[in-house]
This record gives structure tokens, sequence and C-alpha cells, in this order.
């Protein structure tokens, strides 16, 4: 049993972001410095994100370096003129958390991608939503666990995803149901996700025990387990 805001793991040093009063002033200083504390199995470290809006763009590439805001209803990772992602991997690392925090991309770039394959990377108990006009929340996604997030865009809440673990999320999409919450899935394992709106274009993948509220969709086929 997990409780939200639970730690997996013990954490051997804690850094404070804060927008007064706290070790650094912006996510991306506190990640710097904690890529110096060399980090490890044994010396995990966690930033604590305190209330706050915090307009940067954040790239993990460095194993057992976590991240936990304050809630996801009060602290906020934004950045409305990111080009790629707001939160960004590629590289395969382990160790990795993302908790209690919205991440909103508010822009045409994706508000989470992880486009490598290694699913010791937690996104767990997230808003991860794209506030902009025609836009994705998550997509070409390769990797991951994703738990008990929100996941919602105005396009689609995640497309083009070919793996990861994603179980007891919300996919939703924010404008209108002829749009999916869940699209262009190839690959991953789904499992007792909301899966609102017309869902389509399912052809890879395993899902079990799947809510879809709109629809599995007509397009999808292919070698999908469900």
């Amino acid at each position: 049993f997990e409780v939200e805001g639970s730690f997996r793991t013990p954490y051997a040093q804690t850094i404070t972001v804060a927008k007064s009063g706290g070790d650094f002033t912006t996510i991306n200083a506190a990640y710097t410095y904690a890529m110096t504390l060399t980090p490890s199995a044994t010396n995990q470290i966690l930033i604590k994100v305190m209330p706050g809006v915090y307009d940067e763009q954040l790239t993990l590439d460095t194993s057992y370096i976590s991240l936990i805001g304050d809630s996801k209803d009060t602290t906020k990772i934004t950045n409305g003129s990111a080009t790629y992602a707001v939160v960004y991997n590629s590289s395969a690392i382990a160790g990795v958390s993302v908790r209690n925090m919205t991440i909103d991309s508010s822009s045409s770039a994706n508000a989470v991608r992880v486009t490598n394959s290694s699913s010791d990377i937690w996104f767990e108990h997230n808003n991860i939503i794209n506030s902009a006009a025609y836009s994705i929340a998550i997509a070409s996604t390769a990797g991951g666990t994703f738990k008990y997030n929100y996941i919602a865009g105005a396009n689609c809440g995640a497309c083009t995803i070919s793996g990861g673990v994603w179980e007891n999320n919300e996919f939703h999409n924010r404008h209108t149901n002829t749009n999916p919450g869940l699209a262009s899935v190839s690959g991953g394992t789904f499992r007792n996700n909301y899966i609102h709106e017309a869902t389509n274009t399912i052809y890879g993948g395993n899902f079990e025990g799947n809510y879809f509220a709109g629809g599995i969709g007509t397009s999808s086929s292919g070698s999908a387990y469900f």
C-alpha cells in the first residue's frame, strides 16, 4: 500500500526549492547542485519543491535525483516557451521519481516526454496537462512508469506511446469528446486506467482492466492485447 507523498526509498540528502527561504529559488539550480553530490543507490537525493509557479524547463539526465512538490494543487512547473517538453528525459537513468506537482506546458510543446525505454523513472500523483489549444500533454514516450496521474491535453491526453507502464491514471481531452484521451499506442502496459473520450489507433500494447469511457475506436487493430 502506498500513500500519496510517501517515499519509496530513504533519501540521504534533501534540497529545498522555494520562492523565498529555501536552498534555491529554481528547480534547475537545485538539480545542478544535486548532480555535484554524487547521487547513487546509497546516496539518493530529494529535491523538495515548495508552493509556487516555476517557469522553467527541466531535463532529467541523472540517476537517483527525485523531485516532490508540496502538492499538485500548489506546486506547478510550466514553461510557455518550451520547444520540446517541460520535463524531458532521453537517457537510461534509474531511481528517479517526480511526484505531487502540476506539470503544464501551456504551449505547443509537450508537458512530459520520456524517449528511453527505462521503466525506473516514476511519475506519480501529478497533474500532467497542456493548457494550450490543440496541444498534447504527453507524446512520443517510450518508457517510464506513470501511476495515479491526471493526464489531459486539448488535442489528446497522451499520444504516440510506444512503451512504459501506465496504472490508475486518468486520460482526458480538455475540449471536445471528438478527440481522444489516449491515441496512437504501439506498446506499453496499461492497467486500471480511466480513459475518457473516444480512443483510437491502438495497435499494440497490453491492456488490462481499463475503463474506456468513449470506446476503443474503429481504427484500433494490430497486436494490442485487451
